[in-house]
């Protein structure tokens, strides 16, 4: 047994195995018993050609985008690669045409379960849930890390409980594999902390790569995570923190070339990470989304609306699309309504990146005619990520606001489900903040926990505010809600492992005489924790 082992007291093991079974229990029971699944078979659906039928209110019915992961997932396992699922379901099974919707890594999981067998959602979701308990014993062991092991122990009993977290679970989302990745990228950017050296700069690089390849939008934490723990290494010349930074930076480069060759072989135009870049600005940039009800969320039909302002005519990937197909689009007569087609993507004749492009193109037409009002939507973006922006606050539809409606009747979250979140969230705003506050004045750095924010809102400003894109913020604020209530109970009852806790003031031993020096991102020298 390894020494470090041996430190490891039995009360920590028996409280990370607890958290894990009640972090599975509370997942299984919302996709078994609070939400479960309605019993149809997309698969055979679309392999038989059968309608896809709607569901009761209360259960969930794959479809949108947990139905795009899950189909690609499957045609993966079938040896069809990365491919468009939706326009597989809409052929009926009969056509396969690449995709690059979203980053690769949740689907290969997915794919593994299906390459085992198993097709039914329920299962799919339940080894989602399992993905989600990983993240949550590991949320346990960053919180052990930055305060103890009695911290790490309160955050995953919140990890475990928190709405938040367990809703992505079940809804057959990327988030759910984003939980113990993002996870990671903590742990792996506070043992750089701990020992600044070239094999942490390594595991550091290689764990943001594997969140860019689970979401795309984790690509600026090389930036934002990475820069301000080297740039406590400042005092020692530039040389060292340049070349670590350049390990972090061509770990995680090497780590995601494959999937952007990958990308770039097989579309008419470059891709690099998604093709959906254009998707999404045109989910965000219209009317509904700038000025009515939807502001700072997205619109249902954007794309609709570009058509009927025109932009679409005269698009040179739209040949058929003028001002009679435009007025088709409103017409009562089918047969009239089908020349509006023209300005659409044909994908038959167009690939991915060729839509994604006319996406984009309409998008941005809009936004430059709108310029001078998008500071306020990204300002409404940001605020109803983070739910300070929550219109109908009091409704009788729903008395926790839209952003809660939304969540439910839109994304399909379950309702007490979604209400339990918002509170939850709000319950924990403060005691985050004043976590935060605990660990500057003990000296650790904040800064991989408050990149997560700034990378969601990022995301927001540039797409439109999701309370499930959110979800990084989440685990920081678990963790940080943490480290303040361990502190609060420390007043009372001193935490059994508190030679494990960081004190100021106090130097990093070197591990050997050739060891690099210790991070100084505080301005002191601080001791590592012990390995929880």
């Amino acid at each position: 047994m390894s020494t470090a082992a041996r430190h490891r007291p039995r009360w920590w093991i028996i409280g990370l195995v607890l958290v894990g079974v009640v972090a599975f229990g509370v997942r299984a029971a919302n996709v078994l018993l609070w939400y479960p699944t309605c019993d149809v078979d997309i698969i055979t659906s679309a392999e038989t050609g059968t309608p896809y039928p709607e569901c009761p209110f209360g259960e969930y019915r794959l479809w949108g985008d947990s139905a795009y992961g899950y189909l690609q997932g499957y045609l993966l396992s079938q040896g069809e690669g990365y491919a468009d699922s939706a326009t597989w379901f809409a052929s009926d099974a009969s056509r396969i045409v690449d995709s690059a919707g979203d980053p690769p890594l949740f689907a290969a999981v997915l794919a593994v379960v299906h390459r085992l067998g198993i097709h039914s959602v329920t299962a799919h979701r339940l080894a989602t849930s399992l993905l989600g308990t990983v993240g949550v014993v590991l949320m346990a062991l960053v919180g052990a890390r930055i305060a103890g092991r009695r911290a790490g122990l309160i955050a995953g009993g919140l990890a475990a409980v928190y709405p938040l977290l367990w809703i992505n679970d079940a809804m057959l989302l990327s988030e759910s594999l984003f939980v113990p990745v993002i996870a990671l990228v903590l742990l792996a950017a506070y043992r750089f902390w701990d020992v600044p050296d070239r094999g942490n700069a390594g595991w550091l690089g290689a764990a943001i790569a594997f969140a860019a390849l689970t979401r795309g939008e984790a690509l600026l934490l090389f930036g934002v995570l990475v820069l301000p723990l080297v740039w406590g290494l400042r005092r020692q010349g530039w040389k060292r923190p340049a070349a670590l930074v350049g390990i972090v930076w061509g770990v995680g480069a090497l780590l995601i070339a494959p999937w952007i060759v990958y990308n770039l072989s097989r579309f008419e135009r470059p891709v690099l990470m998604t093709s959906q870049t254009g998707a999404v600005l045109a989910a965000g940039a219209c009317d509904v989304a700038f000025y009515g009800e939807s502001l700072g969320y997205y619109g249902a039909d954007c794309y609709s609306e570009y058509v009927r302002k025109g932009y679409a005519i005269g698009h040179p990937l739209l040949p058929g699309c003028d001002a009679d197909a435009v007025a088709a689009l409103d017409s009562l007569d089918p047969a009239v309504r089908e020349r509006a087609r023209a300005c659409w993507p044909d994908p038959a004749a167009l690939d991915e990146s060729e839509r994604d492009t006319v996406s984009a193109d309409l998008a941005g037409r809009y936004l430059d005619e709108h310029r001078e009002r998008l500071p306020v939507v990204m300002v409404a973006r940001v605020a109803r990520m983070f739910d300070v922006y929550n219109p109908d606050l009091g409704s009788e539809l729903e008395p926790l606001g839209q952003n809660v409606q939304l969540n439910w009747a839109v994304e399909g979250r379950g309702k007490w489900q979604s209400r339990a979140g918002f509170v939850f969230w709000w319950l924990l705003v403060v005691p985050a903040v004043a976590g935060a506050v605990v660990l500057v004045r003990r000296r650790i750095p904040v800064s991989p926990l408050l990149a997560m924010p700034v990378v969601i809102t990022v995301t927001a400003a540039l797409a439109f505010g999701v309370t499930r894109y959110r979800m990084p913020v989440d685990v920081s604020v678990v963790v940080l809600g943490a480290v303040a209530l361990e502190a609060l109970v420390r007043r009372w009852w001193a935490a059994p492992d508190d030679a494990t806790v960081r004190r100021r003031g106090v130097p990093v031993p070197a591990r050997d005489a050739s060891a690099e020096a210790p991070n100084d991102v505080a301005g002191v020298m601080d001791p590592p924790v012990v390995a929880p």
